[in-house]
């Protein structure tokens, strides 16, 4: 009975863990994503300039 609470804590410690996981990649993810728009936009509008002048 006892081993039975032990390893249900584990599992649950376990799933939170890789949900934070899961969560954490998502938002490095989404944050690589912005900084290489970013790149991307900011190379357009030094284009636009070089056309421009």
């Amino acid at each position: 009975m006892l081993y039975y609470v032990f390893y249900s804590i584990a599992a649950v410690n376990f799933a939170a863990f890789l949900v934070s996981l899961i969560m954490y990649t998502r938002e490095s993810i989404k944050c690589a994503n912005y900084r290489r728009l970013e790149e991307y936009i900011r190379d357009l509008e030094i284009e636009n300039l070089k056309q421009a002048g």
